[in-house]
């Protein structure tokens, strides 16, 4: 059976639908008993967040996030219960790969049908039975999804508000990170008639991500240790998400702030091109709190010239003396060129609709030797 998926907007769609078991497309049932079934769409987004994996596909400024099989999400509801289990919520996870739209821009999975779902409750009762989430009462219901799984504390039960936690000490592989690229959704509905269309929920990031990629026009450079500094706001740590509505809140909950991300880099090494060599270069992600910065400094342990010289080069994110703003709830591309003489030059990607537009922040020549 497949089920009809809508597309709003520039945000990824999740679509829970009451599919009937007799395959009727244009009939959805919201009679009380009846299972809440999920199918999904994830649509580019400008500046992205991620589920699991960045596709590196870039369609009208695009890039696509894509759907993975095993890919977990739980939905929380302030009517719809589990039902087995005492409890407004139930895990799912993708069970079927995604298909690529012709454009390249959507990463789509569909129920499909009874026999070969694409989405299935994963949660367990002591039987180990597996189910969902069903309809009530005819009423108002409201379904806040939260992805990935397990990521987050239902803090206040059916209120909609969720507790969060970015690591301080995060991996350079940005696969490994995705444990953390939190989102979340809202949606409300109305079962007042015994079928209705699809309930869509249009997942969001809850968090900010920065993009690093450097390189070196000097001489070979090991990377040992990264730190990502904020003056004055939390980059790691705690922090809630709070629904009024549709609308969304976002509160640091740590105190006082926790201001760093670190990185081992695992001694990787940049170096410019040769004629025998191409030019290696170190790129990598970081995850951090859904706020806007303007404070930002990142300093790399490294060794150059003699390798038992460890040096640390601390870098401001300034333009003319100024701090760069990089907005909340977007990934970031920042890029350090390692430059003759000490000098480190940086660039930024302040639009992602112009892939090779690059900003030069400026150079700095901040080095303190250990």
């Amino acid at each position: 059976m497949a089920c009809k998926w809508f597309l709003l907007g520039g945000v990824s769609l999740l679509a829970l639908a009451g599919c009937n078991k007799q395959g009727i497309d244009a009939t959805f049932s919201r009679k009380a008993g009846e299972e809440v079934v999920f199918g999904t769409v994830s649509r580019s987004m400008s500046r992205p967040g991620s589920k699991t994996v960045y596709s590196g596909v870039v369609t009208e400024g695009k890039e696509r996030i894509d759907w993975k099989v095993n890919d977990q999400f739980r939905v929380y509801s302030n009517a719809a219960k589990h039902r087995y289990l005492d409890q407004n919520w139930a895990d799912y996870k993708i069970a079927r790969a995604e298909s690529i739209t012709a454009s390249g821009a959507e990463s789509i999975v569909t129920f499909g049908d009874i026999y070969n779902p694409g989405i299935v409750p994963i949660t367990k009762n002591s039987a180990g039975s597996e189910n969902g989430l069903v309809w009530g009462d005819p009423g108002d219901y409201t379904f806040w999804g939260v992805y990935p799984v397990p990521a987050a504390v239902d803090a206040e039960g059916k209120a909609g508000k969720f507790t969060f936690s970015i690591p301080t000490a995060q991996d350079a592989d940005v696969d490994k990170n995705m444990g953390f690229a939190y989102m979340t959704a809202y949606q409300q509905v109305s079962t007042t008639s015994e079928n209705g269309a699809p309930v869509e929920l249009a997942f969001e990031p809850a968090y900010t991500a920065f993009q690093f990629i450097i390189e070196s026009q000097d001489e070979s450079i090991t990377l040992k240790n990264f730190t990502l500094t904020s003056d004055a706001k939390s980059l790691s740590g705690d922090y809630t998400v709070a629904y009024n509505g549709a609308n969304r809140s976002f509160t640091d909950a740590n105190d006082p702030p926790k201001k760093t991300i670190t990185v081992d880099l695992g001694d990787q090494k940049i170096s410019p091109a040769t004629e025998s060599a191409e030019a290696k270069k170190v790129t990598f992600t970081v995850l951090a709190q859904p706020q806007t910065f303007n404070d930002l400094t990142i300093s790399f342990e490294v060794t150059v010239r003699n390798e038992t010289d460890v040096q640390n080069r601390i870098l401001a994110l300034t333009q003319n003396g100024t701090g760069v703003e990089f907005g909340a709830l977007r990934k970031h591309i920042i890029k350090g060129i390692a430059m003759p003489g000490d000098l480190w030059k940086l660039y930024y990607q302040p639009d992602f609709l112009n892939v090779d537009k690059w900003v030069e922040i400026g150079t700095t020549t901040n080095v303190i030797v250990e």
